[in-house]
């Protein structure tokens, strides 16, 4: 670095010996005209925290401009700093308590920042120099999208984004990775919204938690949410710091009753003995479950008892119904809406050891309910077929594995009675009718056993899942596991009931009728192998469709860590997609190859007409086959998060 002054690109502000102000964030008003403004404390007839400072007043380092909310510990004023010349949020609130200490500590991106306290002059009055946030609070926000719910049914976060820029008086900074995230929220519905609130808000929690401090008042008041839909948690004029053994008895016990635990609620009762230990981590996350549900439909998933004059005797009746149960999951198979009710009912457990043990926990269950959430609304068809099989997975499973067997069955028929009876003499017919009886009343009730064996369970666990209590996440990843492994297994059992019966039949009438020519044993092997062919890749094709868009996608009611387990679970079964493309191109070719092989005609018109039949069916079939292999791949890459334009 130059040793000139005059070539010094940098100069400290310590080296200078005038003042010049430096130049000011976008949102910032003109600066002072003037160079430097002193503090002056101040003298009028304020003194009472609840009381109201009027326009152009000055107390300490602040000049007040407008009045911004006021709340039962004091007021918060839009005010300019004048030694820094910027604007403010400042709190005017009764002298005690440690909330700048407390929040001074807690710099997060979800968290209102407390810049500097001070005492003024009196000593009765604390000053809370605050983070400005241009934007509107969670409450009045809520009382928009009710409005917007009751008139269209739903909302959207491009609704909360106009109530926030309507409601909003002041300009925001221009913040360009902020604004990521408002794009983000406007294209999401109430519910992905929701989520992703409620999970920025849960981090926000999980923060301060491992900065030894709650919040102790979590409600959509004391939700702020600015001008890029990021919400903001502030307020913590009643958090209590789990090290601070001096905090009074108001600020250990302190919060609003709707919104607090059991265990909160018996703390707040002077007539019971809890100790403030008892609200933890864990009572925060009760409240937060509150506001998320509040936010998305408008109203607390709580009961109320009725109110009465007697205080404690509300209070009593309150931690009575809130120690009862959680409340109910809503009815139906897993999707976002079950997850995130799923999660809400979670963090409303009456014991403390059931909810969320943490933030951090809660933050990924939101998550991961917006991640299915987003792949629901990106991998919606408009085919009638879809929302049937969403309806009855597993029916369409037992439709999809029949069918094609149903179709081997009428090409086996056509085929024998085409190429194989003629040439059967009378004792050989007679042994082949008693053989069709004996095995079908053997292969099927085996078949229809193995089947039942393989879904019964599933059916089961769906069942469950349907219902309105939560189920074990054990039994979930289970059921995930063994829909993936559905179209093997009854491909399984799809073979085994038709390529034995290529060998048994001409063994068995040649030991039982005599002799059977090596060209009978040739279109037995034909028959048997296209009818399995059939039953088999047609299958595969319709039980992976069903059992991917039906099933596997609707086993989230708890969507932790949705991505990555779809990432984990998905790609090991990926080359079933191929081998389904590749089984239904064989049935054209191979099939005509058999066919013809084992004809001793090749100019019989039946045998060209069925190698007609089954080439233009087989193609059919194929084409089929490629477009489900194609929605199932973008399916697979919606759940995984792959975008493969890019």
């Amino acid at each position: 670095m130059s040793q000139d002054p005059k070539l010094t690109d940098v100069q400290l502000a310590s080296e200078s010996d005038t003042y010049e102000p430096t130049g000011a964030a976008p949102s910032m008003p003109p600066p002072m005209p003037h160079a430097m403004v002193k503090t002056v404390a101040y003298t009028g007839s304020i003194r009472s925290a609840s009381d109201v400072m009027k326009r152009g007043e000055r107390i300490d380092d602040f000049e007040i401009e407008a009045v911004l909310g006021r709340g039962a510990f004091g007021v918060v004023y839009l005010a300019r700093q004048l030694t820094l010349d910027r604007q403010v949020a400042l709190k005017i609130a009764a002298n005690h308590g440690s909330e700048g200490r407390t929040m001074a500590r807690l710099e997060h991106q979800h968290i209102v920042q407390v810049f500097s306290e001070t005492v003024d002059t009196t000593g009765k009055l604390k000053l809370l120099c605050m983070q400005l946030v241009p934007g509107a609070a969670m409450d009045k926000v809520i009382d928009d999208l009710i409005a917007i719910r009751t008139s269209r049914g739903h909302w959207t976060g491009a609704d909360v984004l106009a109530s926030v820029d309507t409601r909003s008086k002041l300009t925001d900074i221009f913040n360009p990775s902020a604004l990521r995230d408002r794009e983000e929220l406007e294209a999401m519905d109430d519910l992905g919204a929701t989520c992703w609130i409620g999970a920025r808000l849960a981090e926000a929690v999980d923060y301060a938690h491992r900065q030894g401090v709650l919040h102790r008042d979590i409600k959509p008041a004391n939700v702020l949410v600015n001008r890029y839909g990021q919400p903001m948690l502030a307020d913590f004029n009643i958090s209590f710091q789990s090290l601070d053994e001096n905090a009074s008895a108001d600020e250990r016990f302190g919060g609003t009753l709707a919104y607090m635990s059991p265990e909160h609620l018996d703390a707040f009762n002077p007539s019971t003995e809890v100790k403030a230990e008892m609200v933890d981590a864990r009572s925060d996350v009760y409240s937060l479950g509150i506001v998320l549900a509040e936010l998305l439909t408008g109203e607390s998933p709580l009961e109320s008892p009725p109110r009465c004059d007697d205080r404690v005797q509300y209070i009593e009746r309150l931690a009575a119904v809130r120690s009862i149960a959680a409340p109910d999951v809503i009815p139906g198979a897993g999707n976002a809406a079950k997850a995130f009710s799923y999660t809400i009912s979670k963090c409303l457990e009456p014991d403390p050891k059931d909810r969320y043990q943490s933030g951090a926990e809660l933050a990924a269950a939101l998550d991961g309910a917006r991640e299915l959430r987003k792949h629901e609304r990106t991998s919606r068809s408009r085919s009638w077929l879809v929302p049937a099989i969403k309806k009855h997975p597993l029916r369409w499973v037992v439709i999809f594995s029949l069918l094609p067997q149903f179709l081997g069955s009428l090409f086996n028929i056509s085929y024998n009675e085409s190429q194989i009876l003629g040439q059967l003499a009378d004792p050989q017919m007679a042994v082949f009718k008693w053989l069709v009886i004996v095995y079908n009343a053997i292969a099927y009730p085996l078949a229809v056993l193995a089947g039942v064996a393989i879904l019964l369970p599933l059916f089961r666990v769906w069942q469950e899942l349907s219902g309105t209590q939560p189920i074990a996440q054990e039994k979930l990843d289970w059921a995930r596991r063994r829909t993936l492994c559905l179209p093997i297994c009854l491909l399984a059992v799809a073979a085994a009931g038709w390529l034995p019966g290529s060998l048994i039949f001409p063994a068995v009438i040649d030991h039982y009728a005599g002799p059977v020519p090596m060209s009978l044993y040739l279109h037995f092997v034909a028959s048997f192998a296209i009818s399995g062919l059939i039953a088999v890749a047609y299958s595969l094709c319709g039980v992976e469709y069903a059992a991917m868009r039906g099933l596997y996608g609707r086993l989230w009611p708890r969507a932790e860590e949705f991505r990555e387990t779809a990432n984990e679970e998905l790609p090991p079964t990926r080359w079933r997609l191929n081998m389904m493309v590749i089984l239904a191109a064989m049935i054209p070719t191979v099939a005509s190859s058999l066919l013809l092989a084992a004809a001793e005609d090749r100019n019989d018109v039946y045998l060209l007409l069925l190698v007609l039949v089954l080439n233009i069916s087989g193609i059919a079939g194929l084409g089929l086959t490629f477009w489900a292999h194609g929605r199932l791949s973008r399916l697979m890459d919606n759940m995984q998060g792959i975008d493969r334009r890019r």
